[in-house]
């Protein structure tokens, strides 16, 4: 898969790109990083996780829409209502993690809404998406105004997987990312029963900047030291 960088406004340095699942480990990178790969939420089983899925990389909640596929269907106890977790092959959704079982579905709604918090300064987000856009959605990603649809003419194929990469050109400590299936190109219009996942989230921690006045201060810290040795120098 190609490479679709969003378009960057004047209002944001943000940008989207989405990269073929092969590129992931060189795209994640080997900086300091939060990484969520719902292998802790095992315990829980499968099943849907209610409104506000609280996790290490934020809080995730469904875009609304009452899905109504085989995905919901085929699970005991399924409203279609809030986003689940799910074990294995799922209409072709699976884990991304090497050895890994589990992931966050879609569960066939409209999408997800993700409000990342980590409760840590950060750059950059990359995790995989699998499944999107196959069965007549226009899958996209949106976070500050930057738009980045999926697929650009007809659907993708059954069990697609890509890397994507949202990367805000500098340091934040929130961010919302929306993730929905729209009835066309540029659409507003949500439609349903064309499911997704996400997995392997890894958000790229930001050093904590200096002060803007530190190099000043330290500048004249030193001119003070070597002024205090100069007089001692002559004084001797």
């Amino acid at each position: 898969m190609a490479a679709f960088v969003g378009l960057t406004s004047a209002a944001s340095a943000t940008t989207i790109s989405l990269h073929s699942a092969g590129s992931y480990g060189a795209l994640v990178g080997s900086g300091p990083q939060i990484v969520e790969d719902f292998e802790g939420f095992g315990a829980l089983g499968e099943g849907e996780v209610g409104s506000n899925f609280s996790t290490d990389v934020g809080t995730f909640n469904t875009l609304g829409g009452t899905g109504s596929g085989g995905t919901v269907t085929g699970l005991s106890g399924n409203t279609g209502t809030e986003l689940a977790l799910r074990d294995g092959n799922t209409f072709r959704r699976v884990n991304t993690t090497p050895g890994g079982r589990w992931y966050l579905d879609s569960n066939d709604t409209w999408g997800m809404s993700w409000e990342v918090s980590t409760g840590s300064m950060f750059s950059r987000i990359v995790f995989t998406l699998a499944d999107g856009s196959d069965a007549g959605g226009w899958l996209a990603i949106i976070s500050e105004g930057i738009r980045v649809e999926q697929r650009t003419n007809g659907r993708l194929g059954d069990g697609n997987i890509a890397t994507v990469v949202v990367d805000f050109g500098r340091a934040v400590s929130s961010a919302l990312i929306t993730i929905g299936n729209y009835s066309g190109s540029g659409s507003q219009g949500f439609v349903r029963n064309d499911g997704f996942s996400v997995d392997d989230i890894s958000v790229n921690i930001a050093p904590v900047p200096l002060p803007a006045g530190l190099p000043l201060l330290l500048a004249g810290l030193g001119g003070l030291v070597a002024l205090g040795r100069r007089r001692k120098a002559n004084a001797a």
